[in-house]
């Protein structure tokens, strides 16, 4: 098929899809972010804009979790993917978010004991900035005398 064909065909294809494109489109405009926040009856800001969280969630349940329990990369059973993720996966991932809580909190306790330091405010315990302890600030808010 010469390139030309090709690209009528695919011109050909978009018109047929343009409604399901204008559906998922509208999944994901501020249109569709307040009807989810409707749905669920929540705030706006509770919903979230993207399935960022999701994708990444199931690349770390495929590539980590999963990839040990399975035989040169075939597929789980059903019953076996099940029982797996009950009692070996899910587990793990509430003990590895504990830990990580933990190590906030240590984290955390430490950055106050130091002298002139600057104090994250909560939630942001990872975040860093070397500008913050020079300036005096408390990410951005000026420290009360």
């Amino acid at each position: 098929m010469s390139p030309l064909l090709r690209r009528l065909k695919a011109l050909e294809y978009l018109p047929s899809q343009l409604l399901v494109y204008r559906k998922s489109l509208c999944s994901w405009s501020d249109y569709g972010h307040q009807i989810a926040a409707k749905i669920l009856n929540c705030p706006l800001d509770g919903v979230l804009p993207t399935t960022n969280h999701l994708e990444s969630f199931n690349g770390v349940l495929k590539r980590k979790h999963l990839h040990r329990w399975q035989r040169r990369g075939r597929r789980l059973r059903v019953d076996v993917l099940l029982r797996l993720l009950a009692t070996k996966i899910l587990p793990t991932i509430f003990e590895q978010r504990a830990a990580e809580r933990n190590d906030t909190r240590i984290w955390e306790a430490q950055m106050r004991t130091i002298p002139g330091r600057c104090i994250p405010a909560k939630g942001y315990a990872r975040i860093w900035f070397s500008s913050c302890c020079s300036n005096n600030r408390i990410f951005g808010a000026r420290r009360k005398p």
